[in-house]
């Protein structure tokens, strides 16, 4: 989603991405190009140019407002299973089955560096608002978190009992939430690397989650179709969210914590209010 809650993109198993407006609920762009499913996706903040992830090994750039693509990044050995951007626009660091990271540079189309020290597949990336440092998640079960300057590996967090799906890192860079096949998530402090809590009540996987800028509040998608809002500093659940009839794999929150977006395997998505708790539309 983009900041201002206006905007948002879709990446599907039909090997497209589809630029859909929140406000009129109208289908903007489909965009092809990939010749397998698109994993993830990440929008720059002027909401000029979409970055994808794909099954097919690449990601690719694209120009939001043309809907053509700019530029395919080839260099992973394996599907490429997340992306994220540099507040800036001007870097993304994308996470792949081949169990490394890699840093691109969007201006120079070069790739920067390739991060080692997962021993399996990396399913998530997020990173800190200034660009500095990244955190990635893997079927090892861990988190490690990176230096993008120096090219290095910091700390290493573990806890999960099953692999860790997805991340969200708070503006201020300095916790994140961990979400799990274990059906829990976890509150991580950057700093020290220790864990601060875990959340409990999905009854299946946990697939995604997202923050509110504010670092107050979370969201959690699952396989058990539903979605969940939570405090961070007390660890309890505000709201429960149902209307998806499969698994829900992915969410977005706007800038403003008021609205979210979640995509499921029914192969909808769906725009929530979250003062609510109520559904908007299905797209």
């Amino acid at each position: 989603m983009s900041g201002d809650g206006k905007w948002a993109i879709s990446g599907s198993d039909d090997n497209t991405l589809k630029l859909w407006n929140l406000e009129t609920r109208e289908e903007v762009h489909t965009f092809t190009g990939h010749s397998n499913w698109v994993n993830a996706v990440a929008i720059t903040i002027d909401k000029k140019l979409a970055i994808s992830a794909s099954r097919d090994n690449t990601l690719k750039l694209w120009d939001l407002g043309t809907g053509e693509e700019v530029h395919t990044f080839v260099g992973h050995s394996n599907q490429v299973s997340a992306v994220a951007i540099t507040g800036d626009g001007k870097r993304a660091i994308s996470g792949s089955l081949d169990e490394t990271l890699k840093l691109w540079n969007l201006e120079t189309r070069e790739e920067v560096h390739t991060f080692i020290g997962h021993s399996s597949s990396v399913f998530a990336v997020a990173m800190t608002a200034n660009g500095k440092r990244a955190i990635s998640c893997s079927l090892d079960e861990t988190l490690k978190l990176w230096d993008l300057e120096a090219g290095s590996e910091i700390p290493t967090f573990t806890g999960q009992s099953d692999s860790v799906r997805a991340v969200a890192m708070s503006e201020d860079g300095k916790r994140v939430i961990s979400v799990s096949l274990d059906k829990t998530l976890k509150l991580w402090d950057l700093e020290t690397g220790s864990e601060i809590r875990t959340f409990t009540g999905h009854s299946s996987s946990v697939n995604a989650v997202a923050m509110s800028e504010d670092g107050k509040r979370f969201i959690s998608a699952s396989l058990d179709k539903t979605l969940k809002l939570w405090e961070l500093e007390t660890g309890s659940e505000i709201r429960n969210f149902t209307g998806h009839r499969e698994l829900v794999i992915a969410v977005a929150m706007s800038e403003d914590g008021k609205r979210v977006i979640s995509g499921s395997l029914d192969k909808t998505l769906k725009l929530w209010d979250l003062e609510t708790g109520s559904e908007i539309y299905t797209f």
